[in-house]
């Protein structure tokens, strides 16, 4: 969902206690005055609401992804190595 705050500082992971907001895509807005309204100053965003059970499985999901591209580049690395010893 997209959200706007006029916060000093969007964080981009906020935990309570039974859910955890996700934000993402984090853009400043500065709109200009008008006569009749002031412009919008703040932040706009990507808010995801999850459960803290929700929130370790993505962050689960990420970790094992992140351990696979990570052995993906060692074995290039290592046929890098070998190519250049032979």
């Amino acid at each position: 969902m997209k959200v706007r705050g006029t916060q000093l500082e969007v964080k981009s992971v906020e935990q309570f206690d039974t859910r955890v907001l996700v934000r993402t895509n984090v853009v400043r807005i500065d709109e200009p005055d008008t006569e009749i309204n002031p412009g919008f100053h703040g932040w706009e965003y990507d808010e995801v609401e999850l459960t803290i059970s929700e929130y370790q499985a993505l962050q689960k999901q990420t970790v094992e992804t992140l351990e696979s591209k990570d052995l993906d580049n060692k074995e290039a690395i290592a046929e890098l190595y070998e190519m250049v010893l032979s």
